[in-house]
């Protein structure tokens, strides 16, 4: 099981949605759009390159900057998405020593 798939099942996991359903664009609500947001932040933090992210997602570049900028300026800001990304890295490090 490769990052990708660690990142993925926990963030599925943790907003109890399917992993399919983090790359689907046909929900918008939350917890879907949250999910996602963060699965694209924590994918960009372990190294893997916006352009394949754009790809896995079906997005832009710009796109997928523009949604990094966001999530990095709600961490700062917002409680709520500080602690769901901590407590995401948490069972992270814990599922997979």
């Amino acid at each position: 099981m490769n990052n990708k798939e660690k990142i993925e099942n926990v963030v599925s996991e943790y907003f109890k949605v399917d992993v399919d359903e983090l790359y689907s664009t046909h929900r918008q609500d939350y917890p879907y759009n949250g999910a996602r947001r963060i699965l694209m932040y924590l994918l960009y933090a372990n190294g893997m390159k916006s352009y394949v992210i754009a790809e896995f997602f079906n997005l832009t570049s710009r796109r997928v900057y523009v949604m990094l900028g966001e999530v990095q300026v709600a961490i700062k800001s917002d409680s709520k998405i500080r602690d769901d990304v901590k407590q995401i890295k948490e069972m992270l490090n814990e599922k997979y020593k």
